[in-house]
């Protein structure tokens, strides 16, 4: 009757063990997949970058230093605003240069590349863009 008892305690944790394994797995997963925010109908990844294959076809600098502010007269920039500033000038280089991009990807709002999705591959296969 001991004997028994272990038995199916044993049974019980491995059970349990095995029950938890697919879980952990899953847990594990990595999906990477991101929800993008459009800046006047442009995508922008910020500290970030699609997972679907692209060429950087340009970059773009917001000529607006943020070192060299007066502190005290005019507010602070928000990432927002540094983000619609690389946008705006994004637009005019493309247009000035006839770049042609899908996207940008920026790392610190001050300066950022200009991607271009390679044929076949479309920006929604890998995020949800608002």
């Amino acid at each position: 009757m001991v004997c028994n008892r272990e038995k199916k305690q044993t049974m019980k944790k491995l059970l349990t063990i095995l029950f938890l394994i697919p879980l952990a797995a899953f847990a594990q997963t990595d999906t990477r997949t991101a929800i993008v925010t459009k800046h006047n109908n442009i995508p922008v990844f910020i500290m970030s970058e699609p997972v679907k294959e692209y060429n950087v076809v340009g970059a773009v600098t917001d000529k607006f230093r943020t070192d060299t502010i007066d502190i005290q007269t005019t507010s602070p920039l928000t990432i927002n605003d540094m983000i619609d500033r690389l946008v705006v000038y994004a637009g005019a280089l493309a247009k000035k240069d006839k770049i042609d991009f899908d996207a940008i990807i920026t790392t610190d709002g001050k300066s950022a590349s200009l991607i271009k999705f390679k044929p076949g591959k479309s920006i929604t296969d890998s995020i949800k863009v608002n």
